[in-house]
């Protein structure tokens, strides 16, 4: 229904015959045929919130920028780390044999890439999980309008379907985003994705590079750390 003052829609989830405007405060009658056909949240048969944060999470995906490293260059040091593991181990051993190469490469090659990899692994996957919270928290403080008419739009966090009293458009709505609403889920996830990339165009959060800066530092050193610890442990 539409605020008789200013005209924002207003959403009801419940039987309530009164609604308060979050925008201009004022107290709006609502009607007996609103209240008996309460089509948004409770009567669905979709599931638009978990459409919304499908949506919400491949765009935080898309737009991430922070901490990765390609899995070829791990496999790549670790290749160079067992070729000099190999090499050492057989030229210190007093009677070297094929043992001594393939014990210095296993060890150099699953010695290094194993928590260097695990430690990769980490500092991505905390650092989507970072980025995806700071982004769905900020999703919830952005003003709710309709995708079309823009005409702002209020109601509880119950997601629903709604027709915009301004222009007419149905639309899909949560606590996250407003898309025009569609039949098919699909279009419903990819609608609710591109919204989401709309609003974190240029999120700080996403573009952690100075962060990603010094996690390779970090990273730098737990490597040089780890050959000296393989050192210690194939040669000494």
């Amino acid at each position: 229904m539409k605020c008789r003052k200013c005209g924002a829609n207003l959403l009801t989830h419940d039987d309530r015959h009164t609604l308060t405007c979050p925008a201009c405060s004022t107290d709006n009658h609502v009607a007996s045929e609103v209240r008996a056909d309460l089509e948004h949240g409770r009567k669905l048969h979709i599931d638009l919130e978990s459409e919304s944060l499908a949506g919400a999470d491949a765009a935080i995906e898309s737009h991430f920028r922070g901490f990765q490293m390609p899995s070829r260059w791990i496999v790549g040091t670790g290749v160079l780390s067992a070729v000099y593991f190999a090499w050492a181990l057989y030229s210190a051993a007093e009677d070297p044999t094929w043992t001594d190469l393939l014990l210095g490469g296993a060890g150099g090659f699953f010695g290094f890439v194993l928590p260097l990899g695990f430690t990769v692994s980490w500092l991505e996957a905390s650092g989507v999980g970072r980025a995806a919270h700071a982004s769905l928290e900020w999703l919830k403080t952005q003003p709710t309008q309709c995708p079309k008419c823009e005409q702002p739009t209020f109601g509880d966090a119950t997601p629903g379907v709604f027709e915009c009293k301004n222009c007419g458009t149905k639309v899909a709505y949560t606590e996250h985003i407003a898309v025009p609403h569609s039949q098919e889920r699909v279009e419903r996830t990819k609608a609710f994705e591109e919204a989401a990339q709309t609003l974190l165009d240029g999120a700080p959060w996403l573009d952690q590079s100075k962060g990603s800066r010094l996690q390779y530092a970090a990273l730098l050193v737990i490597a040089g750390a780890t050959l000296l610890c393989l050192h210690a442990l194939l040669l000494d």
